[in-house]
């Protein structure tokens, strides 16, 4: 003969609650014989109503466990940089910079599920007041939402991302100022030496980057076989201040090559 079903939650009834006030604690079966709160209500149907829709959530496989959120935002975010040293190091330094410069002091000391959509806010517009940029500002939202997104994809507690509906500043429409030729002219004559002279005139025409520019090599320029004056020129490497932590080669250089394969079109000689 069966045993009686053990029942997978139950309401906890509290008289000495702050002021001595009645409240209800739902509390459901997260393992055999081992319940958790599902939170503390002012009436008995609310909690029944909370301990409920846990344990239909574990039935369906959609619960998560909220003290797997009781992990504080600074050993996660050690966690997640651990996880991305597949990245190019100039993302980790990029990451890290952010971390240490902003969401550490702020936010570190806080509990995953401690961390809400107001709070985010508040720092976005303390940024803000600070005089901080539109574009830095969206910089360590970016890199404040992508940590928080992984922590709600491995399943810490959290029920949502705090990031996703806070708005940032609009940045004004980015106007670029063309060269004329008279400053392209102006430009060169103000450069010393034919190398200084090669180093802009693939600036100007290319758009590499300076670390890209500086990293070519004579094999990197490829004849265009339909045209006598153009030629291919292929970016395989980039060198970067990535920062001594993170350089992968460990010599406490703060630099470092790294590997980037691009086509930059046809470039005139």
């Amino acid at each position: 003969m069966g045993g009686r079903r053990r029942r997978p939650g139950y309401t906890k009834t509290r008289h000495d609650y702050a002021g001595g006030r009645t409240t209800y604690t739902a509390m459901y079966e997260v393992s055999a014989g081992e319940y958790i709160s599902a939170g503390t209500f002012h009436t008995f149907d609310e909690a029944e109503a909370a301990w409920v829709e846990m344990a239909a959530q574990i039935r369906r496989g959609v619960h998560v466990d909220p003290r797997r959120g009781r992990i504080k935002f600074t050993v996660f975010a050690a966690v997640y940089l651990d996880t991305i040293a597949h990245t190019k190091a100039n993302t980790r330094r990029t990451y890290r910079g952010t971390l240490d410069r902003q969401l550490i002091p702020t936010f570190g000391d806080l509990y995953l599920n401690e961390i809400t959509t107001e709070a985010v806010a508040i720092w976005i517009r303390r940024l803000s007041d600070a005089g901080y940029a539109p574009g830095t500002i969206r910089s360590y939202k970016s890199h404040f939402s992508a940590i928080m997104s992984c922590a709600l994809a491995w399943g810490y507690g959290l029920a949502y991302n705090p990031c996703i509906a806070v708005k940032v500043p609009k940045e004004p429409p980015l106007r670029i100022r063309a060269l004329t030729p008279e400053s392209v002219v102006a430009l060169f004559n103000a450069l010393t030496g034919p190398t200084a002279r090669l180093l802009v005139e693939l600036d100007l025409q290319t758009g590499c980057r300076w670390g890209e520019i500086t990293e070519l090599r004579g094999g990197d320029v490829i004849d265009d076989p339909d045209h006598d004056d153009r030629v291919y020129l292929r970016v395989e490497r980039a060198v970067a201040d990535v920062g001594a932590a993170d350089n992968p080669l460990g010599n406490g250089s703060r630099f470092f090559v790294e590997d980037t394969t691009k086509e930059i079109g046809r470039a005139h000689v």
